[in-house]
């Protein structure tokens, strides 16, 4: 029992320092302003993986552009060997 009591003081004690933190008006500004910036930060955030997910798929795509070239390439080339080959 004496340990559920003393972790009853830490929880209030705990929401006391909150209560403390959030009533006068100084702290209530930088905590918005805590939360502010931290939203700022976490929609910089995102839009940096987003770019970075773009470039990657941008280069996933002209990769495979490339190689459907000369895939392309490769099998006129054959063709037209068979074709010699033939007449």
């Amino acid at each position: 029992m004496a340990v559920s009591g003393a972790r009853g003081k830490m929880v209030g004690m705990a929401r006391e320092s909150v209560r403390r933190a959030v009533r006068g008006r100084k702290p209530r500004w930088l905590l918005t302003g805590a939360v502010v910036s931290l939203f700022g930060y976490l929609a910089l955030a995102a839009l940096a993986a987003q770019q970075q997910i773009f470039a990657l798929d941008y280069g996933t795509r002209a990769w495979v552009a490339i190689l459907s070239l000369e895939n392309s390439s490769v099998r006129m080339i054959k063709k037209r060997r068979i074709l010699r080959l033939l007449y």
